[in-house]
């Protein structure tokens, strides 16, 4: 392995002359590798994840030789950057041909991964022996092999790199991924090392309900600063309209002021908002979300607040490090990012059990098994029916296409119509899988990101279920009320309990996500004279020796205990009109109109009946809840009060649901 040393800062021309063939770990971003290439003393083509960042270095000459720089490919033009706009790239390639010889330049080409073979071919008609003298270097090959699973050209764009002189190629990324494919194992590897190096810092969140967190940072950030902007790195449509949703709702921002880049498949799901590009490096916006098209590759010239999402379960928002430390990389502002923070959602380890463990031999080891049945399909396609061509189609895509659970390691070559192993989506597979298993240890997690980052601060008001069995979470649970009754039962201060429970909650940062509820029940009851500490023990004791549903149990408890503390009151006649006329108790409705209904609700208990930002804060929490499908009336109403062994329970519609109070309300 051979070493380039620079220091912080430092750009490679600097040092080198040249990009080594091979592949290179860049280990930074920023550090002027594809700008060297495009200006260095032979002829290259450089190709690019994003027809955008292809298309912009070709802009302006090479910054030393004021080469010209030639994108081949459509570009991206129109009202906001919206609009693919194609062009005779044939016609145009051999006027630039020209017009570098005539002027004595070098020949630099720009392109993207899905153009590589047409430009190749283009080139070969028009000047052969061009393309092979041609320096070939592939920009970002981590993000080639995470769109393999989607995009094929990929995998044309590597059997070109193979095929080309191993002396005139090079894969390059700051972020590698480890290569299986037998051909690239024993390229030569080049790695720059930076030295004294400042690393990014980086906040850790632990994340609930995604929009509305994120929401709520965004208007912290820009109540406290209104003319910075944010980049929010969110890779799922859906969570992309719930934000801008919310944030228009909320006043915080104008239609204006949002704008979310994204690629030209999705533009259209994403209007008014969606751009596909920057303005000259620049954000359009105060608002910017990323979709995974923009997660490297780009450069952003504008300082920034950065936000980035992540979730191991969910297949478009399982971010790893090195996507963390792509997106974070795109700032390219001498003074860095205003701020960078991870918000992650934790779910519980058994979650992932579900998702199969591969070895990087059981992918690749099925090949005469692909073999067999290419030749079934040519028996089967040779039947030409309609019925065979329809069995024919869903092999190749019971083969090809992903699953929710697993996905596909193959391709098919569209001129043989033969099913092929794409070791780009074996390097992808594994990769997910390794990310998977960082989500659910949170410890490896952050020990991961150290390794590329400043960890400033990390997070967590709700704590991950560890991996022990019910019975003993139990126990562990009835031990947390015992220290907590201790404490409380000392006649000190409120105040001095309180802090008591949440220097507990920091100092037991490993304990599980089910004692939160046990610790705001506690602090409601201390905090609230309307709730009784020693019933609020033998409750919790209760739910825990039941040992049925307990965890649910809780977090009703936990909900009721809250909404007692609140102003809300069962003889209020226009809270009980506004239940009587959103609900008709006992009857059955699906989960879609009960959302409905509970918005409903919702918006006439925050308008009318609650003023206090704490009172407003809890309805939205339970409404977040509610939309899962639960009946937000279990939560608000009480129907009867009765006293059961020195306990006060509360009737809510058929759902018995215990309260702690010393007087009915």
């Amino acid at each position: 392995m051979h070493q380039i040393r620079l220091d912080f800062k430092q750009k490679l021309s600097e040092v080198i002359s040249f990009i080594p063939a091979g592949i290179v770990d860049k280990t930074h971003t920023g550090i002027g590798a594809t700008t060297l290439e495009l200006d260095c003393n032979r002829d290259s083509i450089v190709v690019e994840p994003l027809v955008t960042t292809a298309y912009e270095k070709s802009l302006k000459p090479s910054k030393n030789n004021k080469t010209n720089i030639f994108f081949y490919g459509n570009k991206v033009d129109g009202p906001n950057k919206r609009k693919i706009v194609s062009s005779d790239s044939y016609f145009l390639l051999s006027v630039y041909l020209k017009q570098q010889e005539e002027n004595n330049q070098r020949i630099k080409i720009t392109c993207v991964a899905d153009q590589l073979c047409n430009l190749k071919n283009d080139l070969s008609i028009l000047k052969p022996g061009a393309f092979e003298n041609c320096h070939l270097m592939l920009d970002e090959i981590d993000f080639m092999q995470d769109s393999s699973s989607f995009r094929s050209s990929m995998d044309e764009c590597i059997l070109v790199y193979k095929n080309h002189d191993s002396t005139k190629r090079t894969l390059i990324s700051a972020t590698l991924s480890k290569f299986h494919d037998p051909d690239l194992i024993n390229e030569p590897l080049t790695t720059i090392v930076i030295d004294n190096i400042q690393k990014t810092e980086l906040r850790i969140c632990e994340i609930d309900e995604e929009y509305i967190e994120i929401v709520s940072y965004i208007k912290e950030l820009l109540d406290a600063n209104p003319d910075e902007k944010i980049v929010l790195a969110l890779n799922h449509i859906d969570l992309i309209h719930e934000v801008i949703n919310n944030v228009l709702k909320e006043d915080i921002l104008k239609t204006e002021d949002i704008s979310v880049l994204c690629s030209k498949s999705r533009a259209h799901e994403l209007l008014p908002y969606s751009n596909l590009r920057l303005n000259n490096g620049h954000l359009s916006g105060k608002l910017t979300i990323l979709t995974s098209a923009y997660f490297n590759g780009f450069d952003i010239l504008d300082q920034y607040h950065n936000i980035m999402l992540g979730d191991g379960i969910s297949p478009t928002l399982n971010l790893s490090p090195a996507h963390i430390f792509q997106i974070s990389g795109r700032c390219r502002h001498d003074n860095g990012l205003l701020s960078n923070t991870f918000f992650i959602k934790i779910r519980h380890y058994n979650l992932y059990k579900k998702f199969p463990l591969y070895t990087a031999e059981e992918l690749v080891k099925n090949n005469d098994v692909i073999t067999e049945l290419n030749a079934l399909i040519k028996k089967v396609s040779e039947i030409e029916t309609k019925y065979a061509l329809k069995i024919n189609d869903v092999l190749y895509k019971a083969m090809i296409n992903n699953t929710e659970f697993t996905e596909s390691v193959y391709i098919k070559d569209e001129s043989t119509r033969e099913l092929s192993l794409s070791y780009l989506k074996v390097d992808h597979v594994l990769e997910k899988q390794q990310t998977r298993e960082l989500y659910s240890d949170i410890k490896t997690m952050i020990s991961k990101l150290e390794e590329k980052f400043n960890i400033k601060s990390v997070n967590f008001d709700r704590l991950s279920m560890p991996d022990i069995s019910e019975q003993d979470l139990a126990k562990s649970l009835l031990h947390t009320v015992s220290l907590l009754s201790a404490e409380a039962k000392k006649n000190v201060k409120p105040e001095r309990t309180i802090k008591f429970i949440k220097s507990t909650i920091a100092v037991n940062s490993k304990v599980s996500k089910a004692q939160v509820p046990i610790f705001n029940i506690y602090y409601q009851c201390i905090a609230n004279s309307k709730l009784d500490f020693d019933l609020a023990a033998a409750e919790i004791t209760n739910i825990l020796n039941n040992k049925k549903q307990y965890l649910k149990q809780l977090k009703k408890l936990e909900v009721y205990v809250k909404l007692v503390s609140l102003n809300l009151t069962n003889t209020d006649n226009k809270f009980k009109s506004a239940i009587n006329t959103t609900y008709t108790p006992g009857s059955w409705v699906n989960k879609e109109v009960l959302v409905i209904k509970n918005e409903s609700l919702f918006h006439v208990l925050q308008n009318e009946l609650v003023s206090s930002k704490e009172e407003k804060d809890l309805l939205q929490t339970i409404l977040r809840y509610c939309k899962r499908g639960n009946n937000l009336h279990e939560y608000l109403v009480s129907y009867s009060v009765k006293k059961t062994s020195g306990l006060m329970q509360y009737q809510f519609s058929d759902t018995p649901i215990y309260a702690i109070q010393k007087t009915s309300i």
